[in-house]
């Protein structure tokens, strides 16, 4: 891979909030306050039963960490990768679909809202949100659709802004190879008593190009210009077009028991290796995700031991996508045509909440969801197609659900609590209901040992693509939907031990086996070649997370994750294990302080091969692809004059 070499120089005023944390904190208030942390969010770290694990602001620039999508990678059981057209994906536990590239399967959400799009069921455009405007990370490995309902089949990334602290007033600058620069703010306004104001924004932009050689020009043909009839080489340079402008702007006001938040991105990237895998003859083809939500909140104290909170959401999603694709007119001759892909909704959320800590030992929470999920407009538009400018998928679309929840956190004993949760969703517009639990122990014989044990049931819903796209005509272009689609769901089994002794030593280990029913993926053996329900596939596997603080100046972490994952091709029915995920992970970094100022970090990560898409039963022309390693170095200044100045070398 391509050396790059990231300088951030980050300015700082107001700062001391920032400033506080540079210092390795001691391992058993790191994991108090997290646990206080995360109970707002419903998420937990050693004393629930899901596997929790949180990143903080401060580590993350010690390692030279840039944005959410780098920050994740460093998780056992997380597998980053981007696919040939640009899209960023999250991979939780090997559960992936090779065949469609057209939904997430773990839940994003930022500062309370959940980020979600109907057209394609994604949020990979948010994965590029710099470090610089994020407190905190907090991500649960397993099905949590018990406490977030419908995409939190695998997971759930729960992002908190800077908006959470009030003092982290900051400027931040940063450039790069690849011609890349990035800058923005955050500041906190004191209103009056009780009224506070937070905005954020930035922007950031590289123009990454990769060489990858003639093989991406389709047949190295010779190119017919539809208009004038000319004949013409490729014209430009074999590279891959990656060129990335990324900014948002965001506000939160709050006053007494009541809050506004909004906050708007938008991602503009180019289209990397083309959408057939062949490079693009014009390099200005982008793709646009523009997402902006707003929401009000109350949250006020009944009496001593009750609490009620209500939320009302509104978001606007606009999708553009411009391409560039060939057809082969003779041998040695292709024509380009373009062809494009817009899309706008939005969605509108109610949600209220009560909990309740009346009873001796319970904590109990019950609360209502509303969610009317609207398609605007859409189209599809090709320049040699006999079919035009058309819908991609049905107009009118919407997607209306009702959904109610409840939980209960009991302490049964000084030493064993559990929790128990059921959640029914409702979708009018399909009328299906679907239902969903966790049931989870955690046992503390002694301070030192924790050991938990959880079962969750967990689904996800179809993309409007993957149920309400139309195919008007053979080689149209598109696959036809499948409105009888139902949801696919998950079981999953876990057990997890952790370990701490004197300070020093945080050993977490968890096996987990996994049951998917009702899989959503394409079917090539129907005709025309469509989406469908597929049928059961298991996954099973072991995370060991290691963290040793010897000293106040060191830091080491190594994690270590295996997974088996069944998939079957569809139509070809060929089983494997799945395809372009690595079954062994290991991460590890370290950070040394040689000052009080000045620490160095390393952080290595070792991706497995991973097997490739089978597409005969002949598996010696299905090599595996290869392992990789990559190693980072940063080298970090903080001054005591409130900047900081981080210099990375990065893969």
């Amino acid at each position: 891979m391509c050396n790059r070499i990231i300088v951030s120089c980050i300015l700082s005023s107001l700062c001391s909030c920032l400033l506080a944390d540079t210092q390795i904190d001691d391992l058993s208030l790191l994991l108090k306050n997290a646990t206080q942390e995360v109970t707002a969010s419903k998420l937990n770290i050693d004393y629930t039963p899901s596997v929790v694990s949180i990143l903080k602001h401060d580590q993350l620039n010690l390692l030279g960490v840039k944005t959410l999508f780098e920050a994740l990678s460093l998780l056992p059981g997380i597998e980053t990768s981007i696919d040939h057209v640009g899209t960023k994906k999250v991979i939780f536990r090997g559960l992936d679909t090779p065949n469609n590239f057209t939904a997430d399967k773990a839940k994003l959400i930022i500062d309370g809202v959940s980020i979600e799009m109907g057209i394609f069921g994604n949020s990979s455009f948010y994965l590029d949100l710099p470090i610089d405007v994020i407190d905190r990370i907090e991500i649960l490995r397993g099905p949590a659709s018990a406490l977030y309902g419908t995409g939190a089949l695998t997971g759930v990334i729960n992002v908190i802004t800077t908006q959470s602290k009030q003092s982290s007033d900051a400027l931040f600058f940063g450039a790069g190879s690849d011609e890349y620069l990035m800058g923005g703010g955050s500041k906190h306004y004191t209103l009056a008593n009780n009224t506070s104001l937070y905005i954020d924004g930035y922007y950031q932009k590289h123009n990454r190009q990769i060489a990858v050689g003639e093989s991406y020009i389709p047949g190295k043909d010779k190119f017919l210009d539809l208009e004038t009839g000319e004949i013409s080489d490729f014209g430009r340079s074999t590279k891959t077009i990656e060129a990335l402008n990324d900014y948002s702007l965001s506000m939160a006001l709050h006053h007494e028991s009541w809050s506004f938040q909004a906050r708007l991105k938008e991602n503009k990237s180019g289209n990397y290796y083309g959408w057939s895998e062949n490079l693009e003859k014009d390099t200005n083809n982008r793709t646009t995700q523009r997402y902006f939500f707003a929401e009000i909140g109350y949250k006020d104290t009944l009496n001593s031991d009750t609490f009620i909170e209500t939320k009302l959401g509104y978001s606007h999603t606009k999708v553009s996508m411009d391409n560039q694709d060939y057809v082969p007119i003779r041998q040695g001759l292709s024509l380009p045509y373009t062809f494009s892909i817009n899309e706008s909704e939005q969605r509108f959320t109610l949600e209220s909440e009560i909990e309740s800590r009346s009873y001796e030992e319970h904590t109990i929470v019950g609360g209502i969801y509303l969610q009317s999920l609207q398609e605007l407009d859409n189209s599809i538009n090709e320049t040699v197609s006999p079919y035009g400018k058309r819908a991609l998928f049905e107009e009118g679309v919407k997607r209306n659900v009702l959904s109610a929840y409840i939980r209960d956190n009991v302490d049964i004993s000084n030493e064993l609590s559990m929790l128990a949760a059921l959640r029914m969703d409702y979708y009018t517009e399909e009328e299906k209901i679907y239902p969903s639990a966790q049931l989870g122990l955690v046992y503390t014989p002694q301070q030192k040992w924790n050991f938990k044990f959880n079962y969750g049931h967990a689904f996800r819903v179809p993309s409007w693509i993957e149920q309400y796209s139309i195919e008007y005509g053979e080689n149209d272009g598109t696959r036809p939907g499948n409105s009888d689609l139902l949801a696919e769901t998950i079981d999953t089994f876990e057990a997890v031990a952790i370990y701490r002794s004197a300070n020093k030593h945080h050993v977490e280990a968890n096996i987990y086996y996994s049951i998917l029913n009702d899989i959503l993926d394409i079917d090539d053996s129907t005709e025309p070649a469509g989406y469908a329900n597929h049928s059961e596939r298991n996954s099973y596997g072991a995370e060991v997370a290691y963290t040793f603080v010897p000293y106040m100046q060191n830091q080491f972490h190594l994690n270590v994750s295996y997974n088996e994952t069944e998939y079957i091709t569809p139509g070809e029915a060929i089983e494997q294990s799945m395809a372009g995920v690595a079954k062994l992970m290991i991460k590890s970094y370290y950070i040394h302080y040689l000052t009080p100022s000045l620490s160095l970090s390393a952080l290595v990560k070792y991706i497995g091969e991973r097997p490739r898409h089978q597409e005969s039963d002949d598996r010696d022309k299905n090599d595996p692809l290869k392992s990789y390693t990559t190693c980072d170095a940063t080298v970090n200044f903080i001054s005591s004059h409130h900047w900081d100045f981080h210099a990375s070398v990065k893969n």
